[in-house]
């Protein structure tokens, strides 16, 4: 123990005799009856006077050492009285207690009685410490019981309230425990009802995954459920299992319901389970097995390390491989299904577009999902990954960082790869902590984890200066060691996975090419084809991902430099183009593209999207037309099409049709089913449109045109207050929305609230840049008529954004003058508004 071993190292014999002291004062005291456990311990060491106590202080309890040199006049009687009310000091000798009473060399078998009370004693009288007693029960069963490396679950440690705690850990990140899960925080239920009928049916049951698939959770699940069955439940805790300890100790229980629970039965301390599986003891005592594996890993255990096991653990292993088939549950990742009934037991309920986003993100990794919903724990999960296998390893780090850049580039390394590079070692290390292999391939344990460790690694204001540029030299060495493979395919990978980290947010893109100087790796490929790939499909899209077109137009710029004839670079630089609203210069750089690839049916659908937007409407569903032609499945070719019938304002019924061809081939395409129900107002058919906008909302709750438009359809229902409320909606999700200021303006005035009504009006104008002209015209119309209404009635509140309104746009001057004098006569701080409308005073 860290405690003793650092009293006896700095003051060698002296040390030992006061660890002597303590233990035998500990179990006098016990041995006595002395009622209470902090008596002990202070009995103890203040008989030892304050020198001795100053051995403390070395060990790391300074709270207790200054107790006891400042206390030193003080009976061991006032000092105990005062302890007591000490809180903290309280859980410094309790510590020290666990230390102590778990010693290998301090406890014997014979002591079981009088430490379980002591343990006892300890969780009563102390609070705040039930992980430090419950780490130290369990050093102290597997002393107790011949260190047979399985413990024997009590029901008495799972407390509801540790279970409490337990479950806000697992939102902050940390994993589920066993309190939490025996208190009903019930878990994949469907899996765990398998787990349980295969071992009432064959006494064994094997839970296989890939790491992350909650594989662990439903073995504990399991635990539990026979634990309140009455069953006696003997689990490994990462010790290694010994075959003749372990079945003396079963023996000794004098039970017939025993359940035997082993996690990662792959490992090789493990393997004597399997001997146990196929034993005498099994075969008397009705024992039921449960065990987790991840069958790779098994595979590989048994090419590997067989021949170092004893005949008797081989046979078993061999047995046990011929049965695996037959007692098999897959924990597998989570379906769109279960991603959505995992949300809404922990009080989220998901539309079908979020369910479908967070399956695409996580690939139904159930670790993943949990990280997501709880937006807690992924970051703490890398940490703590990191701190316990890569720390600050040089080799670890760069082994990584090369199996990193590869993975999230779509090109995994393999065996070959890694012998290469000689880097096996350390990635063998790293199997199954932060890698795993999959297709023989090496990848990360997930890619929303590789992104969050790049992030850790390049993207933390709170890294040492030293520490930093280091792990910059790491990346630098890790890029270095792909190049030297020189497979430009590899090359190209491993950069477009750091500006893939940069586009989510994990790695600063200019820091890429100002302080990593990522692009001299260009100048390592081959041919320039490799270079015009990384400008434009590496780079330059980046930057327009990050919404910085200007930016990725000069990336295109170097592609086309490069190679004039490179049709996606052209293409590219007309979507940025597009984005910037440039549209002419848009459709300039999509007819390049189209002449040199005219078989691309995005460069035509997205040629098709500019003419929509210019009104072009014709031309927009003949390039549509071309796209659907070259790719007849192509949904977002028939959107636009839909969307230019639309907007020629006669064809609404076909528009419906290519909407209903393009949600067939994606449900999930949002702006089709709000188009649709654009079609649908305009054929009157409010009921279908309103529908048609839900499902648009439905997929994307914050899509404000789709609140407005429901809006409208609503109004024209006649349900004016249900109207405002979706304008609302609108408005909050994007203030400056003029139209929805319009539309709002106008359910108040069929509700004959005239004053909010010209409010509402008053912002539609001010924001008139954001309205059609035809738009305009109308509210012109409807501010003259309410604003007169309005002022001639009502001039107690008057408003100075209506009164600057209204002048400037009331084409009877001599009346507007009028009426701006008769205000400036009630409120003569709106002279000053007459004067900024160019108004002389009569």
């Amino acid at each position: 123990m860290q405690f003793f071993e650092l009293l006896k190292s700095n003051y060698k014999d002296k040390a030992q005799n006061l660890y002597e002291e303590i233990k035998e004062r500990v179990k006098t005291s016990i041995d006595n009856g002395t009622s209470t456990i902090l008596a002990s311990l202070m009995s103890f060491v203040f008989v030892s006077g304050s020198t001795e106590a100053q051995f403390l202080t070395g060990a790391g309890f300074t709270l207790l050492a200054e107790f006891l040199v400042n206390s030193k006049d003080k009976s061991s009687e006032e000092l105990i009285e005062e302890i007591k009310g000490n809180e903290e000091l309280k859980k410094e000798l309790a510590r020290a207690i666990c230390e102590i009473v778990t010693d290998k060399d301090f406890v014997k078998a014979e002591d079981k009685n009088w430490i379980n009370s002591l343990i006892l004693d300890m969780r009563r009288e102390v609070k705040g410490i039930e992980k430090v007693v419950k780490e130290a029960e369990g050093r102290l069963t597997q002393i107790l019981f011949n260190e047979s490396g399985l413990r024997r679950l009590s029901a008495h440690e799972l407390t509801d309230e540790e279970s409490k705690n337990e479950f806000k850990d697992w939102l902050n990140g940390f994993s589920f425990g066993l309190s939490a899960i025996y208190h009903n925080k019930d878990y994949r239920r469907e899996i765990v009802d398998d787990v349980k009928n295969k071992l009432e049916e064959k006494g064994k049951a094997i839970i296989v995954g890939e790491s992350g698939t909650s594989k662990t959770t439903i073995w504990m699940r399991v635990i539990c459920e026979y634990l309140k069955d009455g069953f006696d439940v003997l689990y490994n805790e990462g010790s290694e299992i010994d075959f003749e300890k372990a079945k003396d100790y079963i023996q000794s229980l004098g039970s017939d319901r025993i359940l035997i629970a082993v996690d990662n039965a792959h490992i090789k301390d493990n393997s004597p389970i399997y001997r146990l599986i196929y034993g005498k003891v099994t075969t008397q005592l009705r024992i039921k097995y449960l065990l987790t594996i991840r069958e790779p890993d098994f595979d590989r255990f048994v090419t590997d390390h067989i021949s170092e096991l004893d005949e008797p653990t081989r046979e078993a292993i061999y047995k046990f491989q011929d049965e695996l088939r037959h007692l098999r549950i897959e924990a597998k990742s989570f379906s769109k299904i279960e991603v959505k009934k995992f949300y809404e037991k922990y009080g989220k309920i998901l539309n079908y577009n979020e369910i479908d986003t967070i399956f695409r993100e996580t690939n139904g990794n159930p670790i993943i999902v949990r990280f997501l919903m709880t937006g807690n724990g992924l970051s703490k999960h890398v940490r703590d990954r990191h701190d316990k296998f890569i720390k600050n390893d040089k080799n670890k780090i760069v082994a990584m960082l090369v199996c990193t850049l590869l993975d999230l580039g779509f090109k995994p390394a393999d065996e070959d790869i890694i012998q290469k590079l000689e880097i096996s070692q350390d990635i063998y290390y790293l199997d199954q902590a932060t890698l795993r292999q999959k297709d023989k391939k090496w990848v990360v344990i997930h890619h929303l984890w590789a992104l969050e460790w790049l992030s850790y690694l390049f993207n933390n204001g709170s890294t040492p200066n030293h520490v930093y540029r280091l792990r910059v030299q790491y990346l630098r060495d890790a890029l270095d060691k792909i190049s030297n493979l020189k497979n430009d395919v590899l090359i190209l990978s491993s950069i477009s996975s750091l500006f893939q980290a940069s586009v989510k947010g994990k790695i600063d893109i200019y820091w890429l090419l100002n302080e990593l100087k990522v692009d001299e790796y260009f100048e390592k490929l081959s041919d320039n084809k490799g270079k015009v790939d990384a400008y434009t499909l590496i780079v330059g899209s980046a930057f327009s991902n990050l919404g910085k077109n200007e930016e990725g137009i000069i990336f295109f710029d170097k592609s086309i430099e490069l190679d004039p004839y490179f049709a996606s670079a052209w293409s590219n630089k007309g979507a940025a183009f597009f984005d910037l609203g440039k549209n002419e210069e848009a459709i300039e750089c999509i007819d390049k593209a189209i002449e040199l690839n005219p078989y691309s049916a995005q460069a035509w659908n997205n040629k098709g999207s500019v003419f929509v937007k210019l009104g072009r409407n014709e031309k927009a569903i003949e390039c549509a037309d071309k796209a659907i032609e070259l790719e007849s499945n192509f949904a977002e070719a028939w959107h636009i099409k839909g969307s230019a019938y639309v907007a020629e304002g006669k064809h609404d019924e076909e528009a419906i049709k290519c909407f209903d061809k393009a949600i067939e081939l994606n449900p999930f395409l949002v702006d089709a089913w709000h188009n649709k129900g654009v079609a649908f107002s305009n054929l009157n058919n409010m009921d279908e449109a309103i529908k048609c906008f839900d499902k648009a909302i439905e997929f994307k709750s914050n899509f404000a045109e789709a609140w407005n438009n429901k809006g409208a359809a609503l109004g024209n229902l006649g349900k004016h207050e249900e109207a405002i409320n979706c304008f609302d909606k609108a408005i909050n999700l994007k203030s400056n929305y003029a139209k929805a200021w319009n539309d709002k303006g106008a359910a108040f005035r069929n509700l004959n609230r005239y004053e909010d009504a010209i409010k509402c009006y008053t912002k539609a104008y001010i924001l008139k840049d954001y309205l059609t002209n035809k738009d305009i015209k109308l509210l012109h119309d409807e501010i003259l008529q309410l604003a007169e209404f309005v002022l001639k009635f009502n001039c107690s509140d008057i408003d100075s954004d209506l009164l600057l309104v209204y002048s400037s746009i009331r084409i009877d001057i001599n009346l507007a003058r009028e009426i701006i004098d008769e205000f400036i006569k009630i409120d003569p701080e709106l002279s000053e508004l007459r004067d900024k409308l160019g108004f002389e005073k009569q």
